[in-house]
């Protein structure tokens, strides 16, 4: 097995910004539609609470978070 190189700055920042986008773009889709009761503060706090734990899971994991990903998604 080869010893895989570390991912640089630009490629961290990539994936970060991917999973954050891609997955609080589905939450705020999701809760916005589902619990419409919500305020809008509300709303982008938790789309925004989502976004962050899966960009930085994206961003630690690297392409395993996105296969783990695909599973979840219908």
């Amino acid at each position: 097995m080869e010893d895989e190189v570390a991912p640089d700055r630009g490629t961290k920042v990539t994936r970060f910004v991917c999973g954050f986008i891609f997955f609080g773009g589905i939450a705020l889709l999701f809760i916005g539609t589902h619990f419409a009761s919500l305020s809008c503060k509300a709303l982008l706090l938790s789309a925004s609470s989502v976004g962050l734990v899966a960009g930085l899971l994206a961003m630690r994991l690297g392409d395993s978070f996105w296969l783990k990903a695909k599973e979840w998604l219908p």
